[in-house]
């Protein structure tokens, strides 16, 4: 009985004086539901073509989901999802496409720049950029809004 109740104090201090150590990672800075639009803009021999499409855009803890909402057939982009990983920049890997009838280049992935931004009216913001390495003149960018109206990702 003296020796359970002394493993059981020296237990407690144990996990008492641990408990410093203990880490739960904080929820990614843009966690949630983002409701805008998604640009492609290329620069060509004869001139400038800019493709758009409404998207929904989530974002979980390390997992992301770009659903087209409403797109012009003949731009053909496609929704996609994978990981990604934040720092100054934010890094999107592709693990899944919703269809195959798109130019893959276009998708969202690798790195970009962003932007947290609040709007006037209090809305959070998200503002994505890359200038594509290696093509002159290749950008991809979205500007995201908050979507209040929607459960945040699980």
């Amino acid at each position: 009985m003296k020796k359970a109740l002394l493993g059981a104090l020296i237990g407690l201090v144990v996990i008492v004086n641990c408990a410093g150590d203990i880490y739960v990672a904080p929820a990614s800075p843009i966690y949630g539901a983002y409701i805008g639009e998604y640009k492609v803009v290329r620069q060509t021999d004869t001139g400038t073509k800019t493709k758009r499409a409404e998207v929904e855009w989530t974002f979980s803890d390390k997992y992301q989901w770009v659903k087209i909402l409403q797109d012009n057939p003949d731009e053909g982009f496609c929704g996609s999802d994978g990981p990604y990983e934040i720092s100054s920049i934010i890094s999107l890997k592709v693990e899944n496409i919703e269809q195959t009838t798109c130019d893959l280049r276009d998708l969202p992935m690798d790195d970009f720049s962003f932007q947290r931004l609040t709007t006037a009216e209090g809305r959070d913001s998200l503002y994505l950029i890359q200038v594509v390495p290696g093509d002159t003149g290749w950008t991809k960018e979205a500007f995201l809004l908050k979507d209040t109206t929607t459960a945040t990702p699980q």
